[in-house]
């Protein structure tokens, strides 16, 4: 596949070629053009409604964890640790602290 057929994903009907939702090509095509430049929904407010709540959001091979830290505060981390780049969390669910499996770092 060449680049010039990477960038016009649309076929002779003028629909979404298929290739565009298998191609690794497409996929590092978005997560080099699109991704990075585009508001995430990554969660609504009321899915972590208390302190401490988190939910685990992941866009291509990224990770992010977005923290209820206060009644009127959300926060938003790369869901890696950072030294070998472990996972932190998986899902969603509630913690006072969150901790790496692997090194126990908080």
């Amino acid at each position: 596949m060449t680049k010039q057929e990477v960038i016009r994903p649309l076929d002779e009907s003028g629909l979404v070629a298929k290739e565009a939702y298998y191609q690794p090509e497409y996929l590092a095509l978005e997560k080099e053009r699109l991704w990075p430049r585009t508001w995430q929904m990554a969660c609504r407010a009321e899915e972590i409604p208390e302190v401490g709540d988190y939910l685990t959001y992941e866009i291509a091979d990224e990770s992010i964890v977005i923290v209820r830290a206060a009644q009127d505060r959300l926060n938003a981390f790369f869901n890696v640790c950072r030294h070998r780049g472990r996972r932190i969390t998986k899902g969603c669910g509630q913690a006072t602290r969150l901790r790496c499996p692997f090194h126990g770092w908080q």
